[in-house]
This record gives C-alpha cells, structure tokens and sequence, in this order.
C-alpha cells in the first residue's frame, strides 16, 4: 500500500487535519479487533524505506499509521527514534515527534510497535538540505603580491546558508572594487563544498586591492577581500657576504 496518501502533514501546522483524520480511522479500526488487529506501520511522511527531505532550519512533523489486515489504518502510539546518521544533522523530540534540521546529510528514522504478539517496524531517511544563502566569504590563495603585472593568486567565493551549509550551484560574480589588476572568472558555479573560484593577476600599481563577490543566483549578496600590491628595496646584513640588495614585501 502506497504511503504516498497519508503524506498530510508536511510541516507542523495541519494538527486539524491530523486530528480529524485520527479520529476517522480510530472508528474504522475499533469496529475491527482495535491495536491487537495492527499487521503494518508506516510512518508518514515517507515509510517504508522513503526519503523525506527536510531544508536546514526547518521542523519537520512525523506520525506512524497503523494497518489492519482489511486495509483499515489508524494512528498508533509507535515509539520513534533516529537510529543513524550524524548527530549534528539534527534532532528529534519524541514529544512532538518533531525533527529539527541543522546540518546537511541523512539520518534514519525508525518506528517501532508491539501489537501484542510481535514488534512493528518502519524506516524513513530523512535528508537535510541547504537552506536559502545568507552569507559569502571570500578568501585568497595569497594576499600579498608584487606590482609587476604578471604576478596570480586564486580568489574563493564560498556560500553558505544561516547553519553554514555549503550551498551548491550558485552563480558567483568577481570584480574589482578599487586598485589595480584584472581578475578572470575560473568557476563561476559552486561546488559541493559551496565555493566558486577566479583568478587575480596583479597590477603595476601598488597599493591596496578591493576585490567583490557577488551571489547572481540570489542577488544583492556580496562578499570582499583585500590584498595588498607592495614592493621596496631594503638592505640586510649578510654575515658571510655583507650588505647585499633583497626584495622585501612592505606596504606602500
């Protein structure tokens, strides 16, 4: 028997529904020999070994049906539990019967009911996906470079939703805010760890560089950097050799 119909409840606000539909077959299943008659559960939604997927953040309500030979069903009291999967990826109140979603991954939900005579089981797995982006951060390869024109260093982009979950397939935008050089976009899609890449080549102009990361896919989120273009000439001693002429990076 599909389980598909008894997905009434996606989230916590249809407890109307639920009680009307409770009652119903709480009717239909004491016309029938009561929770001794109980031959499967299912939980719902999901059951029966489904995904149900669960966005970062979000609260997700879970019941278990319980089926009589002839078809009849009826809420049953079943004990649920997460039985595997990390920790961190959320949690579940068995009050409520309430899952709470934090970081991405999957955990399995199990249900479990004595009939009388033998234990009922159920499982769903339950996959916690990113929520909606809220922040980026922009980090470089190097932060320091020479003025000379030629000189790159990667810029990363990476996305995140407000549980910092890396978020996948997002367009990202580079450009240069303020000072000198050209910045190439190398990936301007995010990966699975959320992150997009260019590549800046420095200009001839030393000072500080801004550079800007934009979110397309969302718009309006925006993340920066700064790297510093520097060079000066300075003497050191040399114990072996002397005084000898090196390069040293320092702000101009």
């Amino acid at each position: 028997m599909s389980s598909g119909k008894w997905e009434y409840s996606r989230g916590v606000g249809s407890w109307s529904i639920g009680i009307l539909l409770a009652f119903t077959l709480s009717l239909l299943v004491s016309a029938q020999g009561g929770m001794e008659g109980i031959q499967e559960i299912v939980i719902t939604p999901g059951g029966n070994g489904a995904t149900v997927k669960v966005t970062s953040g979000e609260i997700q309500h879970f019941d278990v049906i319980g089926f009589l030979a002839n078809g009849s069903a009826q809420f049953v009291p079943a004990t649920l539990s997460i039985v595997g999967g990390e920790s961190e990826t959320g949690s579940f109140d068995n009050e409520t019967n309430n899952f709470t979603a934090w970081k991405i991954g999957t955990v399995t939900l199990m249900a479990t009911y004595n009939n009388g005579s033998e234990e009922l089981t159920d499982i769903t797995y339950i996959e916690v996906i990113a929520g909606d982006a809220v922040r980026i951060e922009v980090s470089l390869e190097s932060s320091t470079l020479p003025p000379d024109g030629n000189s790159t260093t990667i810029v990363m982009a990476s996305v995140f939703d407000a549980n910092s979950n890396p978020i996948e397939n997002h367009t990202i935008s580079f450009s240069i805010g303020e000072g000198d050089g050209n910045i190439t976009t190398l990936n301007s899609l995010t990966n699975g760890s959320g992150t997009a890449t260019a590549l800046y080549t420095a200009g001839t102009t030393p000072g500080i560089v801004s550079i800007t990361a934009e979110d397309i896919t969302v718009g309006g989120l925006l993340g920066q950097v700064n790297l510093t273009l520097s060079s000066e000439e300075a003497f050191i001693l040399n114990l072996n050799e002397g005084w000898n002429l090196i390069s040293l990076p320092v702000i101009v």
